[in-house]
């Protein structure tokens, strides 16, 4: 639970994670986070749980992150961050889950 942040990584620089935000179900964007704080209480993960770090997070990545989320919303300070290598879910393989359009 909490607030949280998922998108398509796009820079890393230094302990900040630059991410394009995902979009939902419609084509809704599921938040306007454009930032990602790491720390180094920071904890990774990858899909189907296994370990990651920060040297996992690389740009093209879809990353989830949760966190505290700044005032104007658009930074996140992440507690955790979910690393997936394979660009953003809606295949049928997707841990995540979520249903792709493309079933005709």
């Amino acid at each position: 639970g909490g607030p949280g942040a998922a998108g398509t990584v796009t820079a890393i620089n230094g302990n900040t994670i630059t991410i394009k935000p995902g979009t939902g179900l419609g084509g809704m964007q599921q938040s306007s986070v454009t930032s990602i704080v790491v720390s180094s209480s920071t904890q990774y993960v990858a899909g189907f749980g296994a370990s990651a770090s920060k040297d996992s997070v690389k740009v093209g990545a879809f990353v989830r992150a949760q966190g505290s989320v700044s005032a104007d919303g658009k930074t996140l300070t992440a507690s955790l961050v979910s690393v997936r290598s394979g660009g953003q879910p809606g295949t049928p393989a997707s841990p995540f889950g979520g249903t792709s359009g493309a079933s005709t």
